[in-house]
């Protein structure tokens, strides 16, 4: 899974299974079908609001020979099955994305593939599904059965609040919950990053009000409940390692990695009996997230 904070993986197999009796009129002794069917399995239910772990709405799918050549590309919809003919004793790639919701096209080697980035026009644009990826090397027609790991492009970020060592009568209540810049596209086959303040959300991924209710309830004493938020990878993190000190934290302006590196925002009501946050003007809490 692509690391950030408090990330789930959450694989999706694929199998793909070689059917050596199965061949076209038209045979080739030196080439075989690979039929590649798709399941997921494993998943954990998330609440309706998030997104599905289990669902595969459309795939890209990319079959590379050892040269780097992409041989086969095919966008399919609705459909959880694929057959490619692969020349015998040779080895190659299949590469998976799902649900991007569009054909990715245009891309003649595995080079060029690994340059490209996935785009999303809104933070929790996951309509059709989270967006995913997957690969599997060296396959050839010996192989009986191939698993590949599809993993989320969008990690997960788990939150709960630990109240135990608030004094007694200081109410701190949350009335949301965001993901600042967050990354408006990642490069699903390598390492990405935001690659400056125009490819990020100032304000993404958000829950409010009602969706942030589980962060005001105890699940145990001091402790609340969960709230997931969710975004695409951002390796903008682990800043100044050297720091000792809050001034030491300070980030330079140039260049501006502030604009760059995402955070989870905590907007809060607090009332003690020195102290009542005004309607509408929240405490704000900024937690800035690294990679691990």
């Amino acid at each position: 899974m692509r690391k950030s904070l408090n990330i789930n993986s959450l694989p999706v197999l694929i199998f793909a299974a070689v059917l050596t009796g199965c061949s076209p009129v038209y045979t080739d002794p030196q080439s075989g079908i690979l039929e590649i069917g798709f399941t997921v399995s494993g998943q954990e239910a998330v609440k309706s609001a998030d997104p599905g772990p289990d669902v595969i709405n459309d795939l890209n799918i990319f079959i590379i020979n050892k040269e780097g050549i992409v041989e086969d590309h095919r966008y399919i919809r609705n459909s959880v099955s694929y057959s490619t003919r692969l020349i015998k004793g040779l080895e190659y790639t299949a590469v998976a994305f799902a649900n991007f919701g569009y054909d990715v096209k245009g891309f003649d080697t595995y080079d060029a593939l690994k340059k490209y980035r996935y785009h999303i026009a809104y933070p929790d644009e996951y309509s059709r599904g989270m967006p995913m990826c997957g690969k599997v090397e060296n396959i050839n027609l010996k192989d009986k059965k191939i698993e590949v790991k599809l993993e989320r492009l969008m990690s997960r970020i788990s939150l709960r609040i630990d109240r135990s060592g608030l004094d007694k009568g200081i109410e701190f209540n949350v009335m949301s919950v965001s993901i600042g810049n967050c990354p408006r596209s990642v490069c699903p086959l390598t390492k990405s990053r935001a690659e400056n303040n125009m490819d990020v959300f100032k304000t993404g991924f958000m829950k409010s009000f009602g969706e942030a209710d589980a962060l005001n309830m105890d699940k145990s004493p001091g402790l609340s409940g969960e709230v997931c938020l969710y975004m695409l990878e951002n390796m903008n993190g682990d800043l100044l390692p050297e720091a000792e000190t809050d001034r030491d934290k300070m980030l330079d302006k140039n260049p501006a990695m502030s604009e760059v590196c995402s955070y989870i925002e905590l907007r809060a009501e607090y009332k003690s009996k020195e102290f009542i946050s005004r309607p509408e003007e929240y405490l704000v809490y900024r937690f800035y997230l690294g990679h691990g």
